[in-house]
């Protein structure tokens, strides 16, 4: 026999709460709600992270984080300016041919802060690829304004 004291040979050395099939379940439900967060964040940090491949390119495209590109009839236009500014780090989903005629080129940027960027990129591409763009296009102006800030999108001829 034992005395008040002291504890039974046979009885059962518990590890609490996080032991028990509810303190596993609290657990392992946190681990999955901490790592959808994270994947989440971590898109937005690598857009905005990227390291631009020369200091010149830093200074010009800052601010530019994503461009979708329209062509109505050149797609190795917009290939090209697509494979142009993801070696510089910016994300371009992809290029959508339209159906209806481009009469010009241009640059459309959805927020007000975005409009020197816009500039920028216009002036870029101008350089680098020998294409002209009309004045870039204000859409909160007409409307849209729902955009994230340093999205763009390019409409070519």
């Amino acid at each position: 026999m034992t005395s008040n004291g002291d504890k039974s040979s046979n009885s059962r050395t518990t590890g609490g709460f996080w032991t028990t099939l509810p303190g596993i379940l609290t657990a392992l439900a946190t681990l999955i709600v901490a790592i959808t967060g994270l994947l989440q964040v971590i898109p937005g940090i690598l857009e905005t992270t990227g390291t631009p491949s020369s200091p010149e390119t830093s200074r010009t495209l800052i601010g530019v984080r994503r461009v979708y590109i329209h062509y109505y009839s050149s797609k190795e236009l917009a290939e090209k300016i697509q494979k142009d500014l993801q070696d510089k780090n910016i994300l371009v989903p992809g290029i959508e041919q339209v159906y209806e005629r481009i009469e010009q080129n241009n640059m459309r940027y959805a927020n007000p802060v975005d409009k020197q960027a816009a500039e920028d990129l216009q002036v870029y591409l101008e350089r680098s690829q020998d294409i002209k763009f009309k004045q870039p296009v204000d859409l909160s102006s007409i409307g849209y304004n729902n955009s994230p800030v340093g999205q763009f999108e390019i409409w070519l001829k």
